[in-house]
C-alpha cells in the first residue's frame, strides 16, 4: 500500500486545496477541482493508498465548512473505495 501523507497546513483556499489534491495524487489533467470530482477520483482509485492527514485542524480552520466537507468526501470516498484508507493525525 502506498502511503501519501497529505499535509493540512497546504489548503489555504478552495482552489490551492485541489491544485494540492491533484499535485500529491497524480490526478488526471481532466480533474473538475471540486468536491464531485475529488470524490469521482478517489472512488475510481486502482491502487492500494493511504491518505495520511496531518493537521486536519488546519483544513476547517482555513476552509470553514468547506472544509469539513472536503473531510468528510475523502471519508464517503474511503467506505465507497475499499483501496482508499484516511488516517487523521
Amino acid at each position: 500500500m502506498t502511503t501519501i501523507i497529505i499535509d493540512g497546513r497546504c489548503f489555504k483556499t478552495k482552489e490551492r486545496a485541489h491544485e494540492y489534491l491533484a499535485q500529491k495524487l497524480s490526478f488526471p489533467s481532466y480533474y473538475g477541482k471540486n468536491l464531485d470530482a475529488l470524490y469521482d477520483v478517489l472512488t475510481s482509485y486502482g491502487e492500494p493508498t493511504c491518505l495520511r492527514i496531518r493537521y486536519p485542524a488546519s483544513i476547517t480552520g482555513n476552509l470553514g465548512k468547506y472544509g469539513e466537507t472536503l473531510l468528510r468526501v475523502l471519508a464517503d470516498a474511503e467506505k465507497e473505495n475499499k483501496n482508499i484508507k484516511v488516517e487523521r493525525e
